[in-house]
């Protein structure tokens, strides 16, 4: 009797301390997924940023977009990137885009073009909302993702 309620305390201790999962842990299971096209629509943020922060800790992503971006027409896609207040150098940084409403989504592979400075080149296809999310990876220690929406005209 005395060692079924000693198994039963250690099974009830077990099932408590499963149930304390940490959110960042469930957010950071979730990354490791957003790294493929999600299935569903994506979060929407502001419109029409021209420059938007995302802190996340002591880290600093800035994306830049220019004034306007038109179809058919070259757009650099812009990150300025900081790491405890330095540029965040050799990192793996992507963008990825898809237009709203639309379930394709296209990666490019963005260049450090100086300290913390990463930089990709892309054609809007057509008019409209598009998503833009940055993915960024440094080692084991850095992965973060930042979303803007922009307007293609």
């Amino acid at each position: 009797m005395k060692n079924n309620f000693i198994i039963s305390l250690i099974i009830i201790f077990t099932i408590i301390i499963a149930g304390c999962t940490d959110e960042k842990d469930l957010a950071n299971t979730g990354n490791k997924e957003e790294q493929h096209p999600p299935e569903t629509g994506p979060e929407h943020h502001d419109e029409n940023e021209e420059h938007d922060h995302h802190a996340h800790g002591d880290l600093l992503i800035e994306f830049d977009t220019q004034s306007s971006f038109n179809a058919n027409e070259e757009a650099m896609l812009a990150a300025h990137i900081l790491h405890d207040g330095l540029p965040l150098q050799e990192a793996n940084v992507k963008f990825e885009i898809w237009q709203e409403g639309n379930e394709s989504h296209k990666y490019i592979e963005a260049d450090e073009e100086s300290q913390g400075e990463y930089h990709a080149k892309t054609i809007f296809p057509e008019p409209g909302t598009y998503q833009v999310k940055i993915h960024l990876e440094k080692g084991d220690e850095i992965h973060d993702h930042e979303q803007n929406t922009i307007d293609i005209h």
